[in-house]
């Protein structure tokens, strides 16, 4: 998935590499690991709207306090979703803090650059990234379960 969605660069039109007539018409989602939390953090204008001002998901796969695994994703900050292998890296291995998510946060943003209207946005996803990673749930885990989802897109 993390090619699928292509930066705009000189063909803002295309935005995946499927041809015409092409449907995804199914996605298969592994169980988590054992010891995995996640969170899905959806942060709106205004609850009515169904589109994110910014989002961020977030999985961790614990060993007791220390972070073995990190996955964050983020939408509504850039041109298509997004994750940052530097702010996973500075949560891995680390005990789960709020300093240590303030601090992946940063490192999140260190290389923003907004527009004039949406800077706002840079705060935004650190305040986010901090809601979704400090409390993420426990997740489940099924025997022979397994999520798919078919877009309409």
């Amino acid at each position: 998935m993390a090619d699928f969605h292509r930066a705009p660069e000189d063909t803002p039109h295309i935005e995946n590499p499927l041809r015409h007539g092409e449907l995804v018409t199914a996605v298969e989602v592994p169980l988590p690991a054992p010891g995995t939390r996640q969170r899905y953090l959806k942060v709106r204008d205004r609850a009515g709207f169904e589109f994110a001002v910014v989002s961020v998901a977030a999985v961790l796969r614990m060993n007791g306090r220390a972070v073995d695994e990190a996955r964050l994703a983020f939408g509504g900050v850039a041109t298509r979703p997004w994750r940052s292998s530097e702010a996973e890296a500075a949560l891995r291995g680390q005990a789960l803090t709020r300093r240590r998510i303030a601090a992946a946060g940063r490192v999140l943003v260190r290389d923003a650059q907004p527009r004039e209207d949406n800077e706002f946005k840079v705060e935004l996803v650190q305040r986010a990234v901090s809601r979704s990673s400090s409390t993420p749930s426990s997740t489940p885990r099924r025997r022979g379960s397994s999520t798919r989802t078919s877009p309409a897109t």
